[in-house]
């Protein structure tokens, strides 16, 4: 007996007859157990308790990994949203700098047809001035040459009556002098 046994059969006052019988039972049932043949049920049993913590643990950890996986991509999904979003933003800033210049070179070139216009214009008005200037010119020499003809002939019609004047006179100091 030990000395637990013994502090239990002072405290409740338990007969040593009674004890031993106990024991014996608890002896006997060890000496049982040691000489039966293992359980295979419970040997089954404790191998699945083993697999299924060892599945347990393999499940955990791909779901770690799954986790992990799943937080990669959506940061990855992330990261190229935001790269997509600063090429649109980089590309609609092109755009916008080709729309610009497109507009300076279409004022450039509105500017460059309008101080076209307005040369031609100004070298048709020159012409035109020019042209006038010529008409003028003949119209004045024409009248001119008109003018000098008239002049030529009332010289002439002057002389022509002189010379008739003169044939007139003579003919009357000639009659006159007969």
């Amino acid at each position: 007996m030990g000395w637990r046994e013994e502090r239990l059969i002072k405290k409740k006052g338990i007969k040593k007859t009674r004890l031993k019988k106990i024991k014996n039972l608890v002896t006997n049932k060890r000496i049982r157990t040691k000489e039966r043949e293992p359980d295979l049920w419970k040997e089954i049993y404790s191998k699945f308790k083993i697999f299924n913590k060892k599945y347990k643990n393999f499940r955990e950890k791909q779901k770690i990994k799954k986790q992990k996986e799943e937080q990669r991509r959506l940061k990855e999904e992330e990261e190229q949203g935001l790269q997509d979003q600063e090429q649109q933003k980089l590309q609609e800033q092109e755009e916008r700098k080709l729309q610009k210049e497109e507009k300076l070179k279409e004022a450039k070139e509105r500017r460059l047809q309008i101080r076209e216009e307005q040369r031609l214009e100004e070298k048709r008005i020159k012409e035109e001035q020019q042209e006038q200037e010529r008409q003028n010119r003949i119209y004045k020499e024409r009248k001119a040459r008109g003018d000098r003809e008239r002049l030529k002939q009332l010289k002439k019609v002057r002389q022509l009556r002189q010379e008739e004047v003169g044939k007139i006179e003579i003919k009357i100091f000639g009659e006159m002098r007969k």
